[in-house]
């Protein structure tokens, strides 16, 4: 699976990413909005673990630009937002899942890009 993980706080984005190569993962990292955007729009991507805290574009705002350029990439949200109101606002958005970064567990967060891994395989099946 190639995965782009987007943050700007280096400890999360190095661990993250190690997680992912450490199951075999082919892992690109990002650490604003904008280069999020343009590295979706120029690769082939399987999940992008996107921070919605990013310094130049928040990254709902990301989500919705991939979204409205056609890419049907997953996308799991990874913030310190925990509200109900966020989770809807961000899957409203286009996002595909949540995770608030408190409760961050290599675990959850592997199944979680396991059931983002088959819904793009089905959709590459329509």
């Amino acid at each position: 699976m190639k995965v782009l993980v987007t943050d700007d706080e280096p400890m999360v984005l190095m661990a993250v990413r190690s997680l992912f190569e450490s199951h075999g993962h082919q892992v690109d990292v990002c650490t604003d909005g904008r280069g999020a955007v343009r590295t979706i729009s120029g690769g082939a991507y399987d999940l992008v673990v996107l921070d919605w805290m990013l310094p130049d574009v928040e990254g709902i705002d990301v989500v919705r630009e991939v979204r409205a350029r056609g890419h049907g990439v997953p996308v799991l949200m990874l913030t310190s937002r925990s509200q109900s109101r966020d989770l809807v606002r961000a899957l409203d958005a286009g996002a595909d899942d949540f995770v608030p970064k408190q409760d961050l567990r290599p675990e959850v967060l592997l199944a979680r890009s396991r059931s983002e891994e088959h819904t793009s395989e089905l959709q590459s099946l329509t």
